[in-house]
């Protein structure tokens, strides 16, 4: 039994010859050959036979068994980020293709737009595709915010500029 572990060992050792039941299995360290630290399962029973009181100890290797367990811990950890970074990058991919889809939409409006017409045109064209933008860029911006105490603060009011002359508007 490792140092650390010893006076459980003798502890569990009185209570097997104290009790006439068999030991629940308790899991103690041992060294194993080369000094590697090994985990066994050490159970115990009082037996009486006709030349007196004999303990019988049980104990099972569980070494292997241990680690895997907790590699399979870890595997079960890895696949639940897995998980979540794909919901992160869907909730994420939803927004940007529809920003992505009115961007290109904007753009065919704008350069597709009849010479000498109302400019006025293209602007209600292309205003409700920048909303429809600017909703999909806030709804990122949610997924993700930043809560950096280095970070500049943010408005979380959206601002418009106008496509007619190029000034902010808020």
């Amino acid at each position: 039994v490792v140092e650390s572990q010893r006076v459980t060992a003798e502890q569990r050792l009185e209570a097997i010859a104290a009790s006439p039941r068999p030991s629940q299995p308790v899991e103690l360290r041992f060294r194993g050959p080369g000094s590697t630290e090994r985990v066994g399962e050490v159970a115990g029973l009082m037996l009486e036979l006709g030349d007196g009181r004999r303990t019988l100890i049980a104990i099972r290797d569980v070494t292997e068994q241990r680690g895997l367990m907790a590699k399979l811990q870890v595997a079960d950890r890895l696949a639940t980020v897995g998980t979540l970074a794909a919901g992160v990058a869907h909730e994420v991919n939803n927004p940007l293709t529809a920003i992505i889809g009115n961007l290109e939409l904007m753009k065919l409006a704008l350069t597709n737009a009849p010479p000498g017409a109302d400019s006025a045109s293209p602007t209600e064209d292309v205003s409700p595709l920048v909303d429809e933008c600017l909703t999909g860029a806030w709804r990122i911006a949610a997924i993700a915010p930043i809560n950096s105490a280095s970070a500049p603060a943010r408005s979380r009011a959206p601002r418009c500029a106008s496509i007619a002359d190029s000034s902010p508007v808020n």
